[in-house]
């Protein structure tokens, strides 16, 4: 059964925005709070941010916190590495907000902000992946500007 719902989380070092929206992108609530920052106090204190704050967008919208949504994209600091990206991916799984996900480094919400094309180059003053961008044919790639662990 599909509920038409949607959540998009854009979770960076300094502030995470949660919004659930339609399936035609109407949003009908959102949610606004402190950092996601796995990095700093690990992944499952991290997804309590995360939880609280879908939890608070899923009431804005007059949701109970237990509907699970048909999809849920979340952009998150931290998944930088492809072990990381994994560890989250299965943490936000692990929840069971959305029937299918999509879990990837918060640099890619930048592509989607304002983008009348499917593809382009997103650029971030951040504290993990600065660089990432998406090839006309759908491929991806991001430059890894992990601060003093690579010297940039």
């Amino acid at each position: 059964m599909t509920t038409g719902l949607l959540l998009a989380v854009d979770g960076g070092n300094s502030k995470t925005d949660v919004a659930v929206l339609r399936t035609d992108g109407t949003m009908l609530g959102r949610a606004r709070g402190g950092g996601f920052r796995p990095q700093a106090v690990g992944v499952d204190a991290a997804m309590d941010v995360l939880a609280a704050l879908r939890a608070e967008a899923m009431a804005s919208a007059g949701m109970a916190d237990d509907v699970e949504v048909d999809g849920i994209t979340a952009f998150l600091a931290g998944a930088d590495l492809p072990y990381e990206i994994k560890a989250l991916r299965e943490a936000v799984g692990a929840r069971r907000w959305a029937v299918t996900q999509r879990v990837d480094n918060d640099s890619y919400a930048v592509l989607r902000a304002g983008a009348s094309r499917p593809w382009g180059v997103g650029v971030v003053c951040g504290t993990g992946i600065n660089c990432v961008g998406v090839a006309p044919d759908g491929r991806t790639t991001g430059f890894a500007a992990l601060g003093r662990i690579s010297g940039d």
